[in-house]
Protein backbone atom coordinates (compact mmCIF):
# COMPACT_ATOMS: atom_id res chain seq x y z
CA UNK A 1 0.00 0.00 0.00
CA UNK A 2 1.21 3.56 -0.86
CA UNK A 3 0.35 6.46 2.12
CA UNK A 4 1.72 9.35 1.53
CA UNK A 5 0.47 12.85 2.54
CA UNK A 6 -0.99 14.73 -0.98
CA UNK A 7 0.55 17.97 -1.71
CA UNK A 8 -2.24 20.74 -2.44
CA UNK A 9 0.01 21.54 -5.32
CA UNK A 10 -1.11 20.17 -8.54
CA UNK A 11 -0.31 16.32 -8.96
CA UNK A 12 0.52 14.91 -12.37
CA UNK A 13 -1.83 12.34 -13.49
CA UNK A 14 -1.06 8.88 -13.47
CA UNK A 15 -0.23 7.09 -16.20
CA UNK A 16 -2.65 4.18 -17.74
CA UNK A 17 -0.52 1.18 -17.53
CA UNK A 18 -1.69 -2.17 -19.51
CA UNK A 19 -1.91 -4.90 -16.81
CA UNK A 20 -1.08 -8.28 -18.31
CA UNK A 21 -2.95 -11.77 -17.60
CA UNK A 22 0.22 -12.69 -15.60
CA UNK A 23 -0.21 -9.34 -13.10
CA UNK A 24 -2.53 -10.34 -9.85
CA UNK A 25 -5.72 -9.54 -10.83
CA UNK A 26 -7.98 -6.80 -8.65
CA UNK A 27 -9.82 -8.19 -5.77
CA UNK A 28 -12.14 -5.29 -5.48
CA UNK A 29 -11.29 -6.61 -1.35
CA UNK A 30 -13.71 -9.14 -1.93
CA UNK A 31 -11.39 -12.23 -1.21
CA UNK A 32 -11.06 -11.53 2.37
CA UNK A 33 -7.01 -11.55 2.66
CA UNK A 34 -5.94 -8.69 4.31
CA UNK A 35 -2.87 -7.15 3.47
CA UNK A 36 -0.30 -4.61 4.48
CA UNK A 37 -3.17 -2.49 6.81
CA UNK A 38 -2.79 0.82 7.62
CA UNK A 39 -4.14 2.07 10.72
CA UNK A 40 -6.50 4.16 11.10
CA UNK A 41 -8.12 6.11 13.94
CA UNK A 42 -11.17 7.14 14.73
CA UNK A 43 -12.27 10.85 13.87
CA UNK A 44 -12.21 12.86 10.68
CA UNK A 45 -9.10 15.02 12.34
CA UNK A 46 -7.29 11.39 11.79
CA UNK A 47 -7.93 11.50 8.27
CA UNK A 48 -5.49 9.54 5.75
CA UNK A 49 -4.54 10.74 2.48
CA UNK A 50 -3.98 7.45 0.09
CA UNK A 51 -3.20 6.64 -3.19
CA UNK A 52 -4.25 3.46 -5.09
CA UNK A 53 -1.61 2.32 -7.34
CA UNK A 54 -1.11 -0.50 -9.85
CA UNK A 55 0.82 -2.38 -7.72
CA UNK A 56 -1.85 -2.43 -5.01
CA UNK A 57 -3.74 -4.95 -7.14
CA UNK A 58 -7.16 -3.16 -6.97
CA UNK A 59 -6.97 -3.09 -3.06
CA UNK A 60 -5.61 -0.93 -0.33
CA UNK A 61 -6.73 -1.95 3.24
CA UNK A 62 -6.86 0.33 6.61
CA UNK A 63 -7.51 -1.39 10.36
CA UNK A 64 -9.14 0.43 13.22
CA UNK A 65 -10.25 -0.83 16.77
CA UNK A 66 -14.38 -0.71 16.72
CA UNK A 67 -15.78 -1.25 20.01
CA UNK A 68 -19.05 -3.27 19.97
CA UNK A 69 -22.71 -1.64 19.80
CA UNK A 70 -21.07 2.06 18.60
CA UNK A 71 -22.35 2.99 14.99
CA UNK A 72 -19.80 3.74 13.26
CA UNK A 73 -19.76 6.17 9.52
CA UNK A 74 -16.51 5.97 7.29
CA UNK A 75 -16.08 8.72 4.51
CA UNK A 76 -13.88 8.29 1.31
CA UNK A 77 -13.62 10.55 -1.30
CA UNK A 78 -11.30 11.92 -3.58
CA UNK A 79 -8.27 14.46 -3.24
CA UNK A 80 -9.02 17.86 -2.36
CA UNK A 81 -7.05 20.53 -2.93
CA UNK A 82 -7.17 24.15 -2.64
CA UNK A 83 -6.72 26.65 -5.51
CA UNK A 84 -7.02 30.30 -5.66
CA UNK A 85 -9.14 31.86 -8.57
CA UNK A 86 -7.99 35.12 -10.39
CA UNK A 87 -11.46 36.55 -9.42
CA UNK A 88 -10.68 36.08 -6.02
CA UNK A 89 -7.31 36.00 -5.45
CA UNK A 90 -7.50 36.10 -1.95
CA UNK A 91 -9.82 33.33 -1.21
CA UNK A 92 -8.80 29.15 -1.70
CA UNK A 93 -11.34 27.08 -2.64
CA UNK A 94 -11.38 23.60 -2.29
CA UNK A 95 -11.24 21.22 -5.49
CA UNK A 96 -10.87 18.10 -6.66
CA UNK A 97 -6.49 17.82 -7.26
CA UNK A 98 -5.26 16.41 -9.71
CA UNK A 99 -4.33 12.19 -9.64
CA UNK A 100 -7.13 11.61 -7.62
CA UNK A 101 -9.14 8.25 -7.68
CA UNK A 102 -11.78 9.26 -9.98
CA UNK A 103 -14.42 7.22 -8.12
CA UNK A 104 -13.17 5.84 -4.94
CA UNK A 105 -15.29 2.83 -3.09
CA UNK A 106 -15.38 1.27 0.10
CA UNK A 107 -15.32 -2.28 -1.66
CA UNK A 108 -16.35 -4.10 2.07
CA UNK A 109 -15.42 -4.11 5.76
CA UNK A 110 -14.72 -7.11 7.82
CA UNK A 111 -14.46 -7.86 11.70
CA UNK A 112 -11.95 -9.59 13.67
CA UNK A 113 -12.27 -12.81 11.97
CA UNK A 114 -11.99 -11.52 8.36
CA UNK A 115 -15.98 -11.95 8.42
CA UNK A 116 -18.02 -9.38 5.89
CA UNK A 117 -19.89 -6.98 7.78
CA UNK A 118 -20.45 -4.49 5.08
CA UNK A 119 -20.32 -5.04 1.19
CA UNK A 120 -19.39 -2.32 -1.41
CA UNK A 121 -20.69 0.98 -0.90
CA UNK A 122 -20.52 3.18 -4.18
CA UNK A 123 -21.97 5.73 -3.04
CA UNK A 124 -23.45 8.26 -0.36
CA UNK A 125 -21.07 10.74 0.75
CA UNK A 126 -21.26 14.82 0.35
CA UNK A 127 -19.05 14.81 -3.13
CA UNK A 128 -19.97 13.26 -6.16
CA UNK A 129 -17.91 10.19 -6.46
CA UNK A 130 -16.99 9.43 -3.21
CA UNK A 131 -18.60 7.20 -0.66
CA UNK A 132 -19.93 6.56 3.05
CA UNK A 133 -20.62 3.20 5.14
CA UNK A 134 -22.31 3.22 8.29
CA UNK A 135 -22.37 0.00 10.46
CA UNK A 136 -22.71 -1.20 13.90
CA UNK A 137 -20.41 -3.89 14.70
CA UNK A 138 -21.55 -6.44 17.27
CA UNK A 139 -18.38 -7.56 19.42
CA UNK A 140 -15.83 -5.37 19.25
CA UNK A 141 -11.58 -5.67 17.92
CA UNK A 142 -9.96 -5.04 14.90
CA UNK A 143 -11.76 -4.14 11.78
CA UNK A 144 -10.64 -4.18 8.24
CA UNK A 145 -11.41 -1.07 5.65
CA UNK A 146 -11.11 -2.27 2.01
CA UNK A 147 -10.91 0.91 -0.48
CA UNK A 148 -10.26 0.53 -3.91
CA UNK A 149 -11.88 1.52 -7.41
CA UNK A 150 -15.55 1.77 -8.00
CA UNK A 151 -18.11 0.97 -10.74
CA UNK A 152 -17.31 3.68 -12.91
CA UNK A 153 -13.82 2.40 -13.37
CA UNK A 154 -12.50 -0.55 -12.03
CA UNK A 155 -8.89 0.19 -13.40
CA UNK A 156 -9.22 3.27 -11.59
CA UNK A 157 -5.70 5.11 -9.93
CA UNK A 158 -4.87 7.76 -7.51
CA UNK A 159 -5.55 9.58 -4.11
CA UNK A 160 -8.33 9.58 -1.99
CA UNK A 161 -9.01 10.56 1.77
CA UNK A 162 -10.71 8.30 4.06
CA UNK A 163 -11.77 8.75 7.33
CA UNK A 164 -13.74 7.16 10.20
CA UNK A 165 -15.84 8.57 13.13
CA UNK A 166 -18.44 7.14 16.14
CA UNK A 167 -21.78 8.86 15.60
CA UNK A 168 -25.25 7.94 16.35
CA UNK A 169 -26.53 9.53 13.13
CA UNK A 170 -24.74 9.41 10.21
CA UNK A 171 -24.86 12.99 8.64
CA UNK A 172 -25.85 11.78 5.29
CA UNK A 173 -29.73 12.39 3.29
CA UNK A 174 -29.12 8.81 1.45
CA UNK A 175 -28.35 7.13 4.69
CA UNK A 176 -31.36 4.30 5.41
CA UNK A 177 -31.36 4.71 9.06
CA UNK A 178 -32.95 2.19 11.33
CA UNK A 179 -34.47 5.09 13.28
CA UNK A 180 -37.43 5.91 10.92
CA UNK A 181 -39.66 8.72 12.43
CA UNK A 182 -43.35 9.03 11.35
CA UNK A 183 -46.05 11.46 12.19
CA UNK A 184 -47.17 11.46 15.91
CA UNK A 185 -44.03 10.02 16.76
CA UNK A 186 -40.70 11.47 17.69
CA UNK A 187 -36.90 10.99 17.89
CA UNK A 188 -34.25 11.29 20.23
CA UNK A 189 -30.75 11.37 19.57
CA UNK A 190 -27.42 13.06 20.39
CA UNK A 191 -25.46 15.97 18.78
CA UNK A 192 -22.02 16.63 19.19
CA UNK A 193 -20.90 20.09 18.26
CA UNK A 194 -18.12 21.55 20.62
CA UNK A 195 -15.62 22.62 17.34
CA UNK A 196 -15.23 26.39 17.46
CA UNK A 197 -14.75 28.33 14.24
CA UNK A 198 -11.47 28.99 15.43
CA UNK A 199 -10.07 25.06 16.57
CA UNK A 200 -6.79 24.64 14.77
CA UNK A 201 -8.34 20.95 13.52
CA UNK A 202 -10.71 22.68 11.44
CA UNK A 203 -9.56 22.74 7.27
CA UNK A 204 -10.51 25.44 5.17
CA UNK A 205 -13.10 23.24 3.55
CA UNK A 206 -14.80 22.45 6.54
CA UNK A 207 -17.03 25.72 6.08
CA UNK A 208 -16.88 27.75 3.03
CA UNK A 209 -18.30 31.13 2.70
CA UNK A 210 -20.19 31.78 -0.07
CA UNK A 211 -22.54 34.37 -1.96
CA UNK A 212 -26.09 33.15 -1.86
CA UNK A 213 -28.26 34.03 -4.70
CA UNK A 214 -31.45 35.68 -3.17
CA UNK A 215 -29.90 36.06 0.27
CA UNK A 216 -28.89 39.17 2.51
CA UNK A 217 -24.51 38.99 2.02
CA UNK A 218 -22.79 36.10 2.41
CA UNK A 219 -23.96 33.35 4.45
CA UNK A 220 -21.26 29.94 5.35
CA UNK A 221 -22.38 27.01 3.44
CA UNK A 222 -20.88 23.21 4.86
CA UNK A 223 -17.98 22.14 3.16
CA UNK A 224 -16.54 18.70 2.27
CA UNK A 225 -16.95 17.17 5.61
CA UNK A 226 -16.78 19.49 9.65
CA UNK A 227 -15.47 18.50 12.62
CA UNK A 228 -19.03 19.21 13.77
CA UNK A 229 -21.84 16.94 14.05
CA UNK A 230 -25.00 16.69 11.80
CA UNK A 231 -27.50 14.03 12.07
CA UNK A 232 -29.84 12.75 9.63
CA UNK A 233 -33.14 11.04 10.78
CA UNK A 234 -35.28 9.44 7.67
CA UNK A 235 -39.23 10.53 7.91
CA UNK A 236 -41.98 8.56 6.07
CA UNK A 237 -45.03 10.26 5.18
CA UNK A 238 -48.45 7.72 5.01
CA UNK A 239 -50.41 10.54 2.98
CA UNK A 240 -49.81 14.33 2.21
CA UNK A 241 -50.73 16.95 4.68
CA UNK A 242 -49.85 19.70 6.77
CA UNK A 243 -47.10 18.13 9.11
CA UNK A 244 -44.41 20.33 12.07
CA UNK A 245 -41.27 19.30 12.24
CA UNK A 246 -40.10 20.65 16.00
CA UNK A 247 -36.76 20.42 18.17
CA UNK A 248 -37.46 20.31 21.43
CA UNK A 249 -35.10 19.84 24.98
CA UNK A 250 -32.01 20.62 22.40
CA UNK A 251 -29.13 22.62 23.43
CA UNK A 252 -28.82 26.09 22.41
CA UNK A 253 -28.47 26.47 18.73
CA UNK A 254 -29.36 22.68 17.86
CA UNK A 255 -32.02 23.01 14.88
CA UNK A 256 -33.05 22.09 11.40
CA UNK A 257 -30.83 22.82 8.37
CA UNK A 258 -32.36 20.87 5.25
CA UNK A 259 -34.99 19.07 4.38
CA UNK A 260 -34.13 16.27 1.82
CA UNK A 261 -36.92 14.52 -0.53
CA UNK A 262 -36.07 10.83 -1.41
CA UNK A 263 -35.09 11.66 -5.25
CA UNK A 264 -32.57 14.22 -3.44
CA UNK A 265 -34.32 17.39 -4.54
CA UNK A 266 -33.52 19.92 -1.40
CA UNK A 267 -36.19 21.78 0.61
CA UNK A 268 -34.09 24.95 1.36
CA UNK A 269 -35.48 26.63 4.69
CA UNK A 270 -32.46 28.14 6.38
CA UNK A 271 -30.18 31.19 5.41
CA UNK A 272 -28.41 31.77 8.16
CA UNK A 273 -28.98 29.16 11.17
CA UNK A 274 -31.06 26.23 11.75
CA UNK A 275 -34.66 26.49 12.70
CA UNK A 276 -36.36 24.91 15.73
CA UNK A 277 -39.65 24.48 14.38
CA UNK A 278 -40.98 24.22 10.37
CA UNK A 279 -44.48 23.67 9.67
CA UNK A 280 -45.40 22.80 5.42
CA UNK A 281 -47.57 20.30 2.92
CA UNK A 282 -45.04 17.23 2.79
CA UNK A 283 -46.05 15.16 0.19
CA UNK A 284 -46.20 10.69 0.89
CA UNK A 285 -43.12 9.18 0.83
CA UNK A 286 -39.86 9.58 2.20
CA UNK A 287 -37.70 12.76 3.29
CA UNK A 288 -34.55 13.16 5.58
CA UNK A 289 -33.95 15.85 7.90
CA UNK A 290 -30.79 17.17 8.38
CA UNK A 291 -29.96 18.75 12.56
CA UNK A 292 -27.28 20.58 13.09
CA UNK A 293 -26.22 23.63 14.92
CA UNK A 294 -25.00 27.45 13.88
CA UNK A 295 -21.68 27.45 12.11
CA UNK A 296 -19.90 30.08 14.17
CA UNK A 297 -21.03 28.15 17.61
CA UNK A 298 -19.39 25.92 20.51
CA UNK A 299 -20.82 24.24 23.43
CA UNK A 300 -23.57 22.32 21.84
CA UNK A 301 -23.74 18.87 22.65
CA UNK A 302 -26.03 17.30 24.30
CA UNK A 303 -29.58 15.10 23.43
CA UNK A 304 -32.40 16.69 21.51
CA UNK A 305 -36.07 15.43 20.15
CA UNK A 306 -37.30 15.94 16.80
CA UNK A 307 -41.01 15.33 16.83
CA UNK A 308 -43.41 15.10 13.97
CA UNK A 309 -46.98 16.41 14.18
CA UNK A 310 -50.12 16.59 11.90
CA UNK A 311 -51.69 19.92 11.47
CA UNK A 312 -54.42 21.97 9.89
CA UNK A 313 -53.49 24.84 7.70
CA UNK A 314 -54.39 28.12 8.45
CA UNK A 315 -57.95 28.88 7.14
Amino acid sequence: MSIRNLPFALISLVAFVVVFATAPAPTYGHSHEVVDAAPLSVGVEHAINGELTEEDAGTDWYSFTASAGQNYIVELKPTIALTRHDDHPSDDHPALAHGHLVDPSILEILDEEHTQLVGEKDGGGILPNSARASFTPEEGGIHYIAVGAGAQDRTGTGGYTISIRADDHADDYRTVSDAILRPGGSATATIDSDVAPGDERLTRWDWIVIDRPNADGLRPHPGVESLDDRDVIRVEFPEGGWYRFDVLDAPSGVGIWHIWREDGDLNTYVVADPLTSIEDYFFSGTLYVEIGTPHASEGNTGTYTLSLTTVLPDS
